[in-house]
């Protein structure tokens, strides 16, 4: 049998019968994997409840590694660190996450226009120099009190808003602009 480009061909438990996935049961996979961090088994699962289609983990693993590898050929991750660098502020974060049963840091960088995800196993300046978007970048760095940002002294620093609680201050402004329709706020500062 020909297949249409795009389509692959793989076994399944239907007795050994042969199966066509289509560019949008592999694209669905991707996102469910990736996009929303479902395991392998829980995305091939989700396909046979919500579509009748039969997976295995394995062929969840081949459409999100051909669609990594198409990404990366695109030039549209480079595109995204220039635009994050060339950002006259972005945002930064991290948090610890599991990657085959060990800690791993993945490290955020974004504008309303692009976000840069990256795994390192550790957490500070080593990763986000790998990262490439820091040690360039000259903007307005927006982040926690975490004090391996400030070492980048390229780039000017502010603190995100969502982190003035931990550090026991919150800014003269909050009441008075941003409490604006939160119930029990009277907006006076």
């Amino acid at each position: 049998m020909r297949l249409r480009a795009g389509h692959r061909r793989a076994r399944t438990g239907w007795g050994g019968r042969a199966a066509c996935y289509g560019a949008n049961i592999a694209a669905i996979c991707s996102y469910l994997y990736a996009g929303q961090f479902l395991s392998k088994n829980r995305t091939a699962d989700a396909l046979a409840q919500l579509f009748g289609v039969p997976l295995c983990g394995g062929t969840v693993a081949a459409f999100v590694k051909r669609h990594a590898a198409d990404v990366r050929a695109s030039g549209v991750i480079e595109a995204i660190k220039t635009g994050l660098r060339d950002a006259e502020v972005a945002h930064f974060d991290e948090t610890g996450f599991r990657v085959q049963a060990r800690l791993q840091w993945v490290h955020s960088a974004s504008t309303e226009k692009g976000s840069l995800l990256t795994v390192h196993p550790k957490r500070g300046t080593a990763a986000m120099d790998q990262a490439g978007i820091l040690p360039r970048f000259r903007g307005i760095a927006v982040h926690d009190a975490w004090a391996p940002y400030d070492t980048y002294t390229g780039a000017g620093h502010c603190l995100c808003a969502a982190h003035y609680a931990d550090v026991g201050v919150m800014p003269t402004w909050w009441w008075g602009r941003w409490s604006v329709g939160v119930p029990g706020v009277s907006g006076a500062a």
